[in-house]
């Protein structure tokens, strides 16, 4: 199956830092919009920059009560840097839905994956404007990354046993799309006609788009014998069955380590 995801991102080329949140140290003030942290005496440093930036009263979407019964902190990813480069994820072929399940509940993965690949909702805007503009909290990578690795699991498992979970793979999809996807008829490889293709407005319904395109075309997939990367391979992908690495520069970095264990 040919890829039909047209999609462009972007990532911090300084990569992202983290911030924490502490609910202990604010009280919230009744407004318009719901309600508003105000900082108490005393707030931590972390709590105050946050206040101060304007976007986690945004982020926090918060809801009455929370305030007053919420003590456990809370981590923001946040861009480092004003430069950003803007990339196509998928032209490669790396399946990005595998290595965001492989995130496991562990915080380094999901800074590895951000530092990657970019934030999961959020995409740098062309004028950038303030670090905290764009915040995206670990608990949700944690927890969407959770529901992939289960997703991909009862994939494997159909693999396996053909059992009838079809239906269940069929929600995992349903359940995990947040954005609209506008599907359009555009130029492509071939000059005598247009291709069809499906756009996401974010990396996070790229994602399960992707994963749902595997599904359909069981897609054959590894992991880079160098890197943490999943590639797709065979007919149709640019890789052979053999393949092992899903770069040049990780065929070539296999080979110098070969060399230095040989000598």
């Amino acid at each position: 199956m040919p890829n039909l995801i047209e999609f462009e991102w972007s990532r911090m080329t300084e990569g992202y830092g983290i911030e924490r949140f502490w609910p202990e140290d604010v009280e919230f003030e009744r407004c318009v919009e719901g309600y508003r942290p105000i900082a108490k005496v005393g707030a931590r440093a972390s709590t105050l920059r946050l206040i101060e930036s304007g976007a986690v009263f945004h982020a926090l979407q918060i809801e009455e009560g929370w305030g007053a019964g919420a003590t456990y902190p809370i981590d923001y990813i946040y861009p480092e840097g004003t430069e950003y480069l803007t990339y196509r994820p998928f032209d490669s072929g790396i399946q990005l839905f595998r290595e965001f399940s492989d995130i496991g509940g562990e915080p380094n993965g999901v800074f590895q994956f951000a530092h990657r690949y970019g934030l999961l909702f959020n995409q740098t805007p062309t004028q950038y404007l303030t670090e905290f503009e764009h915040l995206e909290d670990m608990q949700t990578w944690l927890f969407e990354s959770e529901k992939m690795g289960r997703a991909v699991e009862a994939w494997e498992v159909y693999n396996r046993t053909k059992d009838d979970i079809e239906p269940l793979l069929i929600e995992f999809h349903s359940s995990n799309t947040r954005s609209s996807l506008s599907v359009r008829l555009k130029r492509g490889a071939d000059p005598e006609r247009p291709a069809l293709y499906i756009e996401p407005d974010n990396l996070f319904s790229a994602i399960w788009l992707q994963f749902a395109q595997a599904v359909s075309a069981n897609t054959q997939m590894r992991r880079c014998a160098v890197c943490p990367t999943w590639f797709a391979y065979g007919t149709g992908t640019g890789r052979r069955k053999s393949a092992h690495y899903c770069s040049d520069k990780c065929r070539k970095a296999a080979h110098r380590n070969r060399e230095r264990t040989q000598s």
